[in-house]
């Protein structure tokens, strides 16, 4: 396989990851999703709000959207769960189009990252990031499970499942 289909295939995998991780965030008992936490982030709804955030930044580096730091601190917040996974899902196909979209010679292509007081990185093409690593990173970071209670609860799961095969 090569990296322009691992990439794609990563960021199909992202759809379906979050199209999982959402159906969970969804079937929350009401107040769940607002709850203060003992995290990063307060909450689940404002984790799962940060990584769409950072994901519309990211997406704008790799296609020189010219946003910079602004696709961050210009996104708003969702309030409800069902509006965050529709956006997230939107996202979602955006992501996989523009892998899709990408060709072998796009991968060398160097992606520069607005760092806000330490400036846009790379400055020089000595310390610069080809778009695949960029990519590769980005994606593999969205395949990760995000929110410490639905952690918690595959954590739980899992250990149900490996006392259930043990007895």
């Amino acid at each position: 396989m090569t990296l322009l289909e691992h990439l794609r295939r990563m960021a199909r995998n992202n759809l379906w990851s979050n199209d999982r991780l959402y159906r969970a965030v969804l079937a929350l008992e009401p107040g769940e999703f607002e709850v203060v936490r003992v995290s990063f982030f307060p909450s689940i709804k404002e984790t799962l709000n940060h990584i769409l955030a950072v994901d519309h930044l990211y997406l704008d580096f790799l296609t020189d959207g010219g946003l910079g730091a602004a696709a961050f601190d210009d996104f708003v917040p969702f309030d409800d769960a069902a509006s965050l996974a529709a956006a997230q899902a939107d996202f979602d196909r955006k992501l996989i189009a523009f892998c899709e979209a990408l060709s072998e010679a796009d991968l060398d292509r160097q992606v520069i990252t607005d760092r806000r007081e330490d400036g846009m990185i790379p400055k020089g093409s000595a310390t610069s990031s080809p778009m695949s690593s960029c990519t590769t990173s980005t994606i593999a970071a969205r395949c990760m499970p995000c929110s410490p209670a639905l952690r918690s609860r595959r954590r739980n799961w899992m250990s149900s499942c490996s006392t259930a095969t043990s007895s």
